[in-house]
C-alpha cells in the first residue's frame, strides 16, 4: 500500500496505523491527504466507513481526486454543498456505499450520529475554539468513533486552542476536560470588567512547553525531507501616508476609552477597547463603518483613500515587473469595490478568487489581478500557475489566514524562485506608527509562538 510514498510519508502512514487517535502536523505539500488514505486502506475494514470533515474548498473534489491519482482501493465520495444540494442530497451520500465520505465543515452537524469507524478533521485548526458548533459536533463524532485523526499545518499559538484539539482526541485525559480549569492552569488571571467578562489573559510562563510535552504521545510533526520544492516568500513593507482626517481619527481613538470620535462629519458612540482597535485598523483604508448605523453606513475620508491608491499602484507595478498576475488580499468588504475600480480604470483585467470560473482564468494566465479575501483562499486552492506576487491592502489578525493565503502561490509548481509579498504599511500624516504596524507585529509574535509549539511537539 505504501508504494510510491517518500520515506517521510511512509513513516506517517506507519504512525497513523499505530495511533488510531492523533494529531498530524505537516506543512503544505507534505502529503497529509495521501498518507491518510493509505492509512485507512491499511487498516480496512476496521477503519471504515470513514468521515472526512474539510473546509469548503478542500471538500469539493480534493480527496476523491487524490484517491483516483494514487489508485486507492477506497471509494471516496464528497457530499454536495451549497446550491448543489441540501440536507437530503447530503444524506444520500452519508448513507451511501462509499468507504470514505467527505463533508464540508459547514455541514458537519449533518454527519453526527453516523456509523463512522474513523473521523478525520482536515485542517483541524478550524476547531481550536472550544464551544463553537463545529467543535461540539466534532467532539460528538470523535466520541463515537474508534479512530480520530486531526490534520493541520498550523497548530496555532494559543494554549487553549491546543487544549481543545487534545480534548477532541482523548476526551480530556491528557490536559483535562474542563475549559475553566485549562484557562486557570495555562493563562494569567487577566482583569474583570464591570460586565463580568475577563480580558487580558495571556499564556503563563512555560505553558506552551508543558502542553506540548503532555501532547507528545498523540502528536506527529512531519519532518521536511527536502523533496518538496517550495519557493520561499520575500515580505516587503510598502509605505504610504494616511490623510489628515483618518490620522486624526486614529489619534482620537488612541487617546482613551472615553474619547468621542467624529469622522466624515458623523459622531460615533463610545467604543469598547476591542471595537476601537478594529475601527482604528479600518481607518488605515481611509474609511470606516458607522458603528451606530443600522444600515451599516460606510464613512469615507473626505481627504481621500491613499492606502487604496497606493495598493493599486503596487499591484500594477508588480504586474509590469513580473509579467504575471497579482493576487490581491483585502480584509474589509468596502476595499473590494474600491480596489477593483482603481485597477480597472488602469486597464487591469480583474477576477475574484471566490468564483471558480475566475480561478480557472487566473491559472490560465488570462487575469491581471485576482482579488481575494483570505477566508476564501485559506486552504486547498492551487493558484501558483497564475502569478508570483501577493499584495495585501490590509492584514488580518489571524496568523492562519495570513500564512495560508500567502501559501496559495508559494507551492510546488511555482515557476518563480520566490514569491513576492507586498504589505501596505501606511503611517499617520505626521509619519508616526499606524495600526497596520500593530497588526503586523501581532502576526510576527503569533508566528514565533507557533514555531515554538511545533518545535516542542517535534522534540
Amino acid at each position: 500500500m505504501t508504494a510510491g510514498l517518500t520515506p517521510t510519508q511512509a513513516a506517517s502512514v506507519e504512525w497513523m496505523t499505530a495511533h488510531r487517535r492523533g494529531l498530524l502536523i505537516g506543512g503544505m505539500g507534505s502529503g497529509k491527504t495521501r498518507t491518510t488514505l493509505e492509512a485507512l486502506a491499511c487498516l480496512a475494514p476496521a477503519s471504515l466507513p470513514a468521515l472526512v470533515v474539510a473546509p469548503a474548498a478542500v471538500s469539493d473534489g480534493t480527496w476523491s481526486a487524490e484517491a483516483a491519482r494514487i489508485s486507492s482501493p477506497l471509494l471516496v465520495e464528497e457530499c454536495p454543498r451549497g446550491s448543489k444540494g441540501g440536507p437530503l442530497a447530503r444524506r444520500r451520500v452519508l448513507e451511501g456505499p462509499a468507504d470514505v465520505v467527505v463533508i464540508s465543515s459547514a455541514s458537519i452537524e449533518d454527519a453526527v450520529g453516523g456509523p463512522w469507524a474513523t473521523v478525520v478533521a482536515d485542517e483541524a485548526s478550524q476547531y481550536r475554539r472550544a464551544g463553537t458548533k463545529r467543535e461540539r459536533a466534532l467532539r460528538k463524532l470523535a466520541g463515537r468513533a474508534r479512530g480520530v485523526w486531526l490534520l493541520t499545518g498550523t497548530p496555532g499559538d494559543d494554549p487553549i486552542g491546543l487544549w481543545t484539539l487534545a480534548r477532541i482526541l482523548d476526551g480530556g485525559q491528557a490536559l483535562g476536560a474542563r475549559i475553566t480549569q485549562a484557562r486557570d492552569r495555562w493563562l494569567t488571571a487577566g482583569r474583570r470588567l464591570p460586565s463580568g467578562a475577563i480580558i487580558g489573559r495571556e499564556p503563563r510562563r512555560g505553558a506552551i512547553e508543558e502542553i506540548t510535552s503532555l501532547m507528545a504521545h498523540m502528536t506527529r510533526v512531519v519532518p521536511d525531507d527536502g523533496r518538496l520544492e517550495i519557493p520561499g516568500t520575500e515580505v516587503t513593507q510598502v509605505p504610504s501616508r494616511m490623510p489628515a482626517a483618518s490620522s486624526e481619527a486614529v489619534r482620537t481613538l488612541r487617546s482613551g476609552p472615553d474619547a468621542l470620535l467624529c469622522f466624515a462629519g458623523v459622531e460615533q458612540p463610545p467604543m469598547a477597547a476591542g471595537v476601537a482597535a478594529q475601527v482604528a485598523v479600518q481607518l488605515t483604508t481611509g474609511a470606516m463603518w458607522d458603528i451606530d448605523s443600522v444600515g451599516s453606513h460606510l464613512l469615507v475620508d473626505p481627504d481621500g483613500r491613499e492606502t487604496m491608491r497606493a495598493a493599486a499602484a503596487t499591484v500594477l507595478s508588480e504586474r509590469e515587473r513580473t509579467g504575471r498576475g497579482v493576487l490581491v488580499e483585502y480584509w474589509y468588504r468596502h476595499e473590494l469595490p474600491e480596489l477593483r475600480r482603481l485597477l480597472e480604470e488602469q486597464g487591469a483585467v480583474c477576477g475574484r478568487a471566490d468564483r471558480s470560473g475566475d480561478r480557472r482564468r487566473w491559472n490560465a494566465g488570462s487575469l491581471d489581478v485576482l482579488l481575494a479575501h483570505p477566508a476564501s483562499t485559506g486552504h486547498g486552492l492551487n493558484l501558483q500557475a497564475g502569478g508570483e506576487s501577493v499584495v495585501w491592502s490590509t492584514l488580518p489578525w489571524s496568523l492562519e489566514l495570513w500564512e495560508q493565503a500567502c501559501a496559495r502561490l508559494a507551492r510546488p509548481g511555482q515557476e518563480a524562485d520566490a514569491v513576492s509579498v507586498r504589505v501596505m504599511m501606511p503611517t499617520l500624516d505626521d509619519g508616526s506608527r499606524s495600526p497596520a504596524a500593530d497588526v503586523l507585529c501581532a502576526l510576527e509574535h503569533k508566528a514565533d509562538v507557533q514555531d515554538a509549539v511545533v518545535a516542542g511537539l517535534r522534540a
